[in-house]
């Protein structure tokens, strides 16, 4: 288990075989942020919390399976979305999250939803192929850092930062197969 800021990194399998990975979020009043399936079989993951005694369990997003019919009527339940990597605000009103979309054209991009999951909205809107991950929050609370992928892997992935009304994207730099963000404690 590694801690950067408010947020560690679990990776949970044996010595031959990584099993899961897992973003864990703290909130200030001792909350734990994860990503589970926790749903029927064909829920895609969502983002959940506990308190840190091990109670108040909660589920903040849910993505319900979506039926899929090649011929019908052979039809198959499968993952909509799928979210993860959860970093709470610095203020612990509000987390942000990944989210991929499993089986829309929809890109995979940032989104950001209150603390207890509600008021869920797009912060990046990455087009096509595009994929925006890893998010960080800077320590102001103001914006947020993540990866962005172009969609064409010829190109390296780039380093963003993005208000919270999603204005203001800038790109800080080009960088070869960067895995995560994080903001050092002044900003």
């Amino acid at each position: 288990v590694k801690r950067v800021g408010s947020s560690c990194n679990a990776t949970f399998g044996t010595r031959d075989a990584v099993l899961a990975t897992v973003t864990l979020s703290f909130a200030p009043e001792r909350k734990i942020y994860f990503s589970a399936t926790t749903g029927g079989d064909y829920d895609g993951p969502g983002i959940e919390s506990i308190n840190a005694d091990g109670t108040g369990h909660a589920v903040n997003t849910n993505n319900p399976p979506v039926v899929v019919c090649s011929e019908p009527p052979l039809c198959s339940f499968e993952v909509s979305a799928s979210d993860a990597q959860p970093v709470l605000s610095p203020d612990g009103t509000q987390f942000a999250f990944w989210r991929n979309h499993e089986r829309d054209a929809k890109p995979d991009g940032i989104m950001l939803a209150s603390a207890d999951g509600g008021g869920i909205r797009p912060l990046t809107n990455p087009q096509g192929r595009e994929v925006d991950h890893s998010p960080s929050w800077a320590p102001d609370g103001r914006r947020i850092a993540y990866v962005h992928y172009s969609g064409d892997s010829s190109q390296p992935q780039s380093l963003r930062v993005v208000n919270l009304d999603g204005s203001g994207a800038v790109q800080l730099a080009s960088i070869s197969g960067p895995t995560g963000t994080a903001w050092s404690p002044d900003g």
